[in-house]
């Protein structure tokens, strides 16, 4: 483990591994952000229920004090290298460069600049070379940014536009078992651009917005049909009664049932 303190940003350990196909699922608590880079092969991460694909070239962040769990594919394991960061401007940097609760994975592959940084990082820290190996992980968080702040360059009308094809892809298929990625596979866009987007624009994720639509049409249907609560959850596109009625409550403050009871004479 190599450590470089600071208060603001600080190096806290750095590595690679060439995943074994059998390889078990990791699970580790950890107390600082942990960024991984995949550098070939293929894997899967879960982060608070959330299950992600991971190929080469998609950077995943690791949130301090949060249930995860990542494991290679068998048929192809990947291979990656990380840093761990700690520190009093770690979260509002890893922000600009386009990580969140919600965003957690990054892809870049436009050249080999990250792959290089957290080489060095590694290299460096090995070396007892710490100023350096900083200096490297500000490169790595100035590409990031580089990269993020490029995406909204394109004139205000355009990204209206594509929000607006995004609301009503969301409109029409809310009831499906859609997702952020669903609409990036749709629309040929970035997760971050997406997200980036609907921040912007909409003041939340597009995660937010889609559960937030669900929630006003099985409020419509609460008080308009004839349909059982178990129905409306899943006609709104929950694939379960208890995720539907979780997510009701934290929404509506009541439970979908007490919900309707407001509007039965």
């Amino acid at each position: 483990m190599n450590r470089f303190h600071g208060q603001d940003l600080h190096l806290y350990e750095s590595g690679f591994e060439v995943c074994q196909p059998d390889k078990p699922f990791e699970f580790i608590p950890i107390d600082y952000f942990l960024l991984h880079y995949c550098v070939s092969g293929e894997g899967f991460l879960t982060l608070h229920n959330d299950q992600r694909h991971i190929t080469a070239g998609d950077i995943f962040l690791i949130l301090p004090n949060t249930a995860n769990k990542y494991y290679p594919l068998p048929e192809n394991p990947w291979s990656y290298r990380w840093v761990g960061v700690k520190g009093s401007m770690v979260k509002s940097i890893l922000e600009e460069c386009g990580f969140s609760y919600d965003n957690f994975v990054l892809h870049y592959d436009k050249d080999d600049t990250v792959l290089r940084c957290f080489q060095q990082i590694y290299e460096r820290c090995t070396k007892s070379d710490y100023y350096t190996a900083l200096g490297y992980l500000y490169q790595f968080f100035g590409t990031l940014t580089e990269k993020e702040n490029s995406i909204l360059l394109e004139s205000e009308t355009v990204h209206r536009q594509r929000l607006e094809k995004m609301i009503k892809y969301i409109y029409a298929q809310y009831t499906n078992d859609i997702s952020v990625q669903s609409m990036a596979d749709e629309f040929n866009f970035d997760r971050t651009y997406i997200y980036k987007l609907f921040k912007k624009e909409m003041g939340i994720s597009p995660k937010q917005y889609l559960l937030n639509f669900r929630i006003e049409k099985a409020c419509d249907l609460l008080c308009k049909s004839h349909m059982s609560v178990t129905e409306i959850g899943y006609a709104v596109g929950f694939n379960s009664f208890s995720c539907f009625s979780k997510q009701f409550c934290l929404k509506k403050g009541t439970s979908p049932m007490k919900y309707r009871k407001q509007f039965i004479k």
